[in-house]
C-alpha cells in the first residue's frame, strides 16, 4: 500500500529514519513560578535537547501573551494542572522537567517505527507552505495524523518574574493547515515503506521574525485503548529542502492545500499592555460558571450556564478543526447535537462577554 496524499508527487527525498522527540512548557506570561524556576527548567531543557527534538512553549491561557487558540487542542491533549507544566513527547510530568530527559533518551534508541519531515515549498511575505512526508519502517496500525508547528526564538515581551523586556524561548505561533482540514493520512493503519504527503500552510503574521523562527512537524496516532487521544510517534523539526526565509522556498513538487493559522498573543489593554497578574491557577473570579453534560455524550450535550448571558458555542477535534460554531443569545442554556460526529475526544469552547470555559468531551 502506497499512500501518496491529495494529488501531491512525492518530494525526491528521504525521511530520516531517526526518532526525534517533543518538549513542551504549559505557560503564561503571568505566571511567576512560569518566570522562576520554570524558565530556568525550560532553559536547561531546551540547552540540553534542542539539538536534535523539538521544544515548543505553549501560552496556554488565554488572558497571557502570545495565545493562540492553535494551542487549544495541544495544550489539551497534553493534559495539565496549572502552571507550568512540561511534557516529553506529549507525556505529562507535571512540575518535574527533569524527568524529561529519561523520555527522550530511552525514545532517541529505541527502533524507529515511523518518521516524518518536510520540505519549505514557498515562504512569502503572507504566508509559508511546506510538503510534509510521513514514512513507515515497519507494520502499524491505527490512525495517524499529521500536523506542523510554526515556533519562534527570542520574542520579546512581559514574564512575571523575568520583567518587560523577557526573552521568550521556542514560543509556538500557530499550527499550519490545510483547505479541508483533514490531517488523518490513514485509517487502516500502514505497512512497511508506505509513504503519505501533505500540502500545508500557514499565515504570517507581520511581527513574527523568520530568522528567530523554525518549523516542526509532527506524526500522531490515535489510541485505540481511549477514544480520542493522540500518541506521539515521531517529529522533526529541519526541513529537507527549503530555508524560512522570504523566497527561500525550495519551489516543492506543488500539490493542494490551504487555510491559514492563527497567531499573536492578548494582552489586557488596561494594564500598562501586561497581562493581569493572576494567582497561578486561578483566574478572574467568577460571577458565573458553566456545566456540560452527559459527558461522556452520545446523541445531544447540554450546555447550562448560571446565569443568562449571550455566547457563542465551538466544538473542535484535537488538531483543532472546528467542527460545530454557534452563537446563543439570552439564555442560560441550549444543545449541540453530536449524533454525527465520530467517537473521539473533542474541545467544547463556551465564551460569554465575562468567560471563556473550555471543557473537554468524549463522544462515544
Amino acid at each position: 500500500m502506497l499512500g501518496i496524499g491529495y494529488g501531491l508527487n512525492a518530494q525526491n527525498w528521504d525521511v530520516p529514519e531517526e526518532n526525534h522527540g517533543m518538549v513542551t512548557k504549559i505557560t503564561a506570561s503571568w505566571c511567576g513560578p512560569c518566570g522562576g524556576w520554570g524558565w530556568d527548567g525550560f532553559v536547561d531543557l531546551i540547552d540540553s535537547h534542542d539539538d536534535n527534538h523539538i521544544c515548543m512553549a505553549l501560552y496556554a491561557s488565554n488572558s497571557s501573551l502570545f495565545y493562540t487558540s492553535d494551542i487549544d487542542p495541544i495544550a489539551q491533549e497534553i493534559g495539565f494542572g496549572g502552571f507550568p507544566n512540561f511534557s516529553g513527547n506529549g507525556e505529562d510530568v507535571g512540575t518535574a522537567h527533569a524527568s524529561v530527559g529519561g523520555i527522550l533518551s530511552a525514545f532517541e534508541s529505541a527502533p524507529v517505527a515511523a518518521g516524518v519531515a518536510y520540505e519549505i515549498s514557498d515562504v512569502t511575505s503572507e504566508e509559508v507552505v511546506i510538503n510534509l512526508k510521513a514514512e513507515f519502517f515497519e507494520e502499524m496500525e491505527g490512525t495517524f495524523l499529521v500536523a506542523g508547528y510554526f515556533i519562534e526564538d527570542h520574542v520579546i515581551g512581559y514574564q512575571n518574574g523575568q520583567g518587560d523586556s523577557a526573552d521568550h524561548h521556542k514560543v509556538f505561533r500557530g499550527s499550519f493547515t490545510e483547505d479541508n482540514n483533514e490531517y488523518t493520512i490513514t485509517t487502516g493503519g500502514a505497512e512497511e515503506g508506505d509513504v503519505f504527503t501533505k500540502t500545508l500552510k500557514i499565515a504570517l503574521d507581520p511581527e513574527w521574525d523568520l530568522s528567530h523562527s523554525e518549523i516542526a512537524v509532527v506524526l500522531w496516532n490515535e489510541d485505540a485503548a481511549n477514544a480520542g487521544d493522540l500518541i506521539y510517534v515521531n517529529g522533526s523539526k529541519d526541513p529537507q529542502k527549503g530555508e524560512l526565509a522570504q523566497g527561500g522556498g525550495s519551489g516543492g513538487s506543488g500539490g493542494s492545500g490551504g487555510g491559514s493559522g492563527n497567531g499573536g498573543g492578548s494582552e489586557d489593554p488596561g494594564n500598562g499592555g501586561h497581562p493581569k497578574d493572576f494567582t497561578v491557577g486561578v483566574d478572574d473570579v467568577a460571577t458565573e460558571s458553566m456545566e456540560l453534560y452527559p459527558n461522556p455524550v452520545q446523541n445531544i450535550l447540554n450546555i447550562e450556564l448560571s446565569s443568562v448571558s449571550d455566547f457563542s458555542i465551538e466544538v473542535s477535534d484535537l488538531l483543532g478543526k472546528v467542527v460545530f460554531n454557534q452563537n446563543v443569545t439570552s439564555t442560560n442554556r441550549t444543545t449541540v447535537d453530536v449524533i454525527s460526529l465520530p467517537n473521539g475526544l473533542y474541545m467544547v469552547k463556551v465564551k460569554t462577554p465575562s468567560n471563556t470555559y473550555l471543557e473537554r468531551v468524549i463522544v462515544k
